[in-house]
């Protein structure tokens, strides 16, 4: 039986919460790790061990296209992403 000397990481089990009564008025986040900047990364934000994180408006975004956005994540083939 194989046994790693690697901690694995404990994750909390947390309850969601109640579903939002007035959607018109919540203000809402999309969070993401997939390093999705603006074309060029105004932000030069890094590909490996990030040190700060970006906030875009994505207001009227409906789609992510092409020469408009990007990935500066250095974990992954960035072609698809791109």
């Amino acid at each position: 039986e194989f046994e790693t000397e690697f901690p694995m990481p404990n994750f909390d089990r947390v309850d969601p919460n109640p579903a939002v009564k007035d959607i018109k008025n919540a203000k809402i986040a999309l969070v993401t790790s997939g390093g999705i900047v603006p074309h060029a990364n105004p932000d030069h934000i890094e590909s490996s061990s990030a040190s700060k994180y970006g906030k875009y408006d994505i207001d009227g975004v409906m789609d992510l296209k092409e020469g408009e956005w990007e990935t500066a994540h250095g974990g992954y083939d960035p072609v698809y992403a791109n």
